[in-house]
């Protein structure tokens, strides 16, 4: 399986069941996490530069919350232990666990790169069917973020957000 070789950095045997046991799911996710903090990497840098404890600490608080639904315990260790430093204003602690943040994030990209084309991947934002988006939706989030109609009618795009805040809130 090659799932195994993100052992080291999630825990498969409680990341899996939040996503009804999809792989492909686990993945897709995991690549828009790591997607997202490509592109968020030089905002939370400068943020961390600027001494910014609100911004960092929101910032920090965003990865932990991906990072605990997915298990990815690294990344949500060093995502508490950023937002728990900022709040205290040790800008030291803060430093190095954003360094450290960065690394584990690099690790984790090679090893999401290695294994995402096994799982052949649609492209994010179209990364599945309106049928089951249609289903997931009916099936995972509750009613009172998205009605069953709404669901029928997502943008493939739109429904990647709503996957993400059904993982970031809800999972």
């Amino acid at each position: 399986m090659s799932l195994e070789k993100l052992r080291p950095y999630l825990d498969l045997e409680q990341a899996l069941p939040r996503l009804m046991g999809n792989e492909e799911l686990l993945i897709t996710i995991l690549g828009l996490m790591l997607d997202d903090f490509k592109a968020e990497r030089e905002n939370f840098a400068t943020l961390v530069k600027k001494r910014d404890a609100k911004g960092v600490s929101d910032k920090a608080h965003y990865y932990k919350g991906i990072a605990a639904n997915l298990n990815v315990l690294n990344v949500l260790e060093l995502s508490q232990n950023i937002e728990r430093n900022s709040i205290s204003n040790n800008w030291v602690a803060v430093d190095a666990d954003f360094v450290d943040l960065c690394v584990q994030m690099e690790k984790l990209d090679q090893v999401f790169k290695e294994i995402k084309a096994v799982y052949r991947l649609r492209p994010a934002g179209n990364f599945l069917p309106e049928s089951t988006r249609h289903e997931y939706c009916t099936s995972s989030l509750p009613d009172s973020i998205i009605s069953e109609s709404a669901c029928r009618h997502l943008r493939p795009t739109a429904f990647r957000d709503v996957l993400l805040l059904g993982v970031r809130f809800f999972l």
